[in-house]
């Protein structure tokens, strides 16, 4: 599977990616609203919400005519747009936020720009126009100097060995995919053992636990934002099948397929459907929607 979005860091000399860990808890900083994911890259959505999930809760929305309904329903202080190139659509959008006034802080991710495109999302003052394909630690790291800029909070208060960025970087490339032990400690450069060992202790999630919270939230966008059936969702997550997808569900989240599927269609309840604040392994169930805690918050 390409994943247009994301690059290998391989070569970088460290790691601004962040992943919650349960040994360092954070909180959410009070009065500051979520982030809104604007991508039809479900790896992106995925990968991107577990890295923001200790500091924002985060909502995803395919297109922009989706993007504009969810900044009316809801109040996202943050918003990451992926397009594939800076055209007309585009820059309207950006106009239309800046209109808002809500104090939108923007980071655009496209693959191609003209020059009249990058002068007018220049005067826009955005938080910064980033080139694709680019890593995931790269994207994080021009959030975090935005939000620190804003008085939000803070996303990178982790810095990860090289050994667990690679094997991230590998688990983000691969999470479809079963889980081989060997291949991702052959691709961090060091042995099995050592990389569940480093791994765990920096994280706080075991390889396959972080594998299935990629899974589940990349289930969780399609869910969220399509009408396919739960037997190809959970085929392309990297599911066995449906009864697989729904346990893995319930076990990280509390809730099932339906509580998202069915907030979709609840033009009222459409936030709760696309929250993708993850939850811990007991959250509890209230009033048929899962309740949303942070993977920080064991």
């Amino acid at each position: 599977m390409k994943k247009e979005g994301l690059a290998s860091t391989s070569g970088r000399r460290r790691s601004t990616e962040f992943t919650p860990s349960p040994k360092r808890t954070g909180h959410r900083t009070p009065g500051w609203g979520g982030a809104l994911i604007v991508s039809a890259d479900t790896t992106l959505v995925a990968a991107l919400t577990l890295a923001l999930s200790r500091a924002l809760s985060s909502t995803s929305a395919v297109g922009l005519s989706a993007a504009l309904r969810n900044l009316t329903e809801s109040k996202p202080q943050l918003v990451v747009l992926d397009v594939h190139a800076l055209d007309a659509d585009a820059v309207c959008f950006l106009r239309a936020l800046a209109v808002m006034r809500r104090g939108h802080q923007v980071l655009v991710l496209t693959g191609s720009e003209d020059a009249l495109a990058h002068q007018t999302v220049t005067a826009l003052e955005l938080a910064g126009v980033l080139r694709k394909p680019c890593p995931l630690d790269a994207i994080v790291d021009r959030l975090d100097a935005t939000l620190r800029l804003r008085g939000g909070p803070a996303l990178l208060s982790v810095r990860y060995s090289p050994h667990v960025r690679r094997a991230i970087e590998y688990l983000i490339a691969h999470y479809t995919e079963p889980l081989r032990v060997a291949r991702t400690s052959q691709a961090a450069g060091v042995s099995q053992s050592h990389l569940v060992h480093l791994f765990t202790a920096e994280t706080g999630m075991s390889l396959r636990r972080y594998q299935t919270c990629l899974r589940v939230e990349a289930a969780k966008h399609r869910l969220a934002q399509t009408d396919e059936k739960l037997e190809v969702i959970a085929e392309e997550t990297g599911f066995c099948d449906s009864s697989h997808l729904c346990r893995a569900l319930r076990r990280v989240t509390g809730g099932a397929p339906r509580d998202y599927r069915v907030a979709r269609r609840d033009t009222g309840s459409a936030q709760a459907a696309a929250d993708h604040t993850p939850v811990r392994a007991d959250a509890r169930v209230r009033d048929g929607r899962p309740e949303t805690r942070s993977y920080a918050q064991r």
